[in-house]
């Protein structure tokens, strides 16, 4: 006896396994859709409970999902969703008040710590072109802002775009 697997319809894809004995003898069919239906099921039905959160709280599916969910937060680069640090310069040039066309703006002093008066208004025109998104910025005074201790707070910029 030869056993083989003789396909019914090569165009549906279902095959069979039986003896050829001859001619009379009809092989019994080998159903593979139905061994794998039960399969595809607990796959779908794990997966919906899991997109639409159905299990109870304090049971290990729900343990498994939690820890899935915090790996992927802590694992997960931050240049994936282009999250980055906030740049201090956001925070540290403010726009004021301008009169006559010029624009004023307030700068913090840890931007211009340790520059000379030369340096500086080279610094800030950088500054507030980054800050503006304007290609031109020209500065044309810039006023140290002091304390009654004379400490710098902060620098009022005054510029034309």
């Amino acid at each position: 006896m030869n056993s083989a697997i003789v396909p019914i319809s090569a165009e549906q894809g279902h095959f069979w396994r039986g003896e050829l004995r001859g001619p009379s003898t009809s092989p019994r069919p080998h159903h593979l859709d139905t061994l794998w239906r039960p399969f595809v099921r607990l796959k779908f039905q794990v997966l919906k409970r899991f997109i639409f959160w159905d299990y109870p709280r304090a049971s290990w599916q729900y343990d498994v999902m939690v820890g899935i969910i915090v790996v992927f937060v802590m694992l997960t680069p931050r240049g994936w969703f282009r999250d980055q640090p906030r740049t201090p310069r956001v925070s540290s040039v403010s726009v004021l008040q301008g009169e006559h066309g010029s624009s004023v703006y307030w700068v913090e002093p840890e931007l211009l710590a340790g520059l000379s008066k030369d340096q500086q208004a080279p610094k800030l025109a950088n500054l507030l072109r980054d800050f503006t998104h304007r290609k031109q910025v020209t500065v044309t005074r810039v006023e140290p802002i002091a304390d009654s201790d004379g400490e710098t707070k902060g620098y009022m910029v005054f510029a034309k775009p």
